[in-house]
């Protein structure tokens, strides 16, 4: 066990000393068809009982993933925006509900979304809107609970600034991205994410961050290799000993 492994060590230790549990949950994006990458994340949430986010692609499920996700009690589906298509301009950050759209077409997206994800995972399905890219214009969030969704997911600090201006809303991001996305989609480092990792529980603990929010982990089965699944697995081995707590959204939203 290397060096950032043992710093995780003492840190749950110190969690442990304090009679305080860290909380985890995962969220993975861009679901749209089942598959072996999809099939090894699921083995591990069933190895180790951690539910897990999926979220889904409305416009591209197929059939495969309709029947994979229905059949496991410990995967929630959220929906991940409407086509995953980008419509910001060259040298714009992609966004499929940013800026560049008139906000009446993105509400009817997300309707549509909703309607074909609700329809699909009748069990599963959790009204809980994932952007594509983790971004969308905060001018959408006022209209969060009208059209029938209880939370937004995005990540790290994005949106989280309207969290009390639209306390109508809930914002429920991820934190830690497994993935280098600026490097040719690969897997972050086990460095890299647990120094970030770190951070998070020792802001949480010294009450930096107030209270002791969720601290969610962001996959993409579909780029993920065995470095990444291997990662997780021992991530959630080790914090689960250290008595941390794995939570679905479900719980987390109440």
């Amino acid at each position: 066990m290397n060096d950032v492994w043992r710093k995780l060590d003492i840190e749950l230790q110190k969690w442990e000393e304090a009679s305080i549990s860290p909380i985890f949950w995962i969220r993975d994006d861009d679901a749209s068809k089942d598959g072996p990458k999809l099939a090894k994340l699921i083995s591990i949430s069933k190895k180790f009982s951690v539910p897990i986010s999926i979220a889904v692609i409305p416009f591209l499920i197929e059939k495969s993933l309709i029947k994979t996700l229905n059949s496991n009690d410990l995967i929630s589906v959220l929906q991940h925006g409407f086509k995953h298509k980008n419509y910001e301009p060259d040298g714009e950050k992609k966004s499929e509900f940013g800026k560049s759209r008139e906000i009446n077409h993105m509400i009817d997206d997300i309707i549509q979304g909703s309607k074909l994800v609700a329809e699909s995972f009748e069990k599963s399905y959790e009204p809980i809107f994932v952007p594509p890219w983790n971004r969308m214009s905060h001018l959408l969030l006022p209209h969060i609970q009208s059209i029938g969704l209880a939370a937004v997911s995005s990540f790290s600090k994005n949106l989280s600034g309207y969290r009390n201006f639209y306390n109508h809303s809930k914002i429920i991001n991820t934190h830690i991205d497994i993935i280098d996305w600026k490097s040719n989609k690969i897997f972050l480092g086990e460095k890299r994410i647990l120094n970030q990792l770190i951070l998070e529980l020792v802001g949480r603990r010294n009450k930096k961050i107030k209270g002791n929010y969720p601290i969610g982990i962001l996959t993409h089965h579909k780029v993920m290799e065995d470095n990444s699944f291997l990662f997780l697995e021992t991530l959630i081995n080790k914090t689960q000993n250290s008595g941390a707590t794995w939570k679905s959204i479900q719980k987390i939203i109440q």
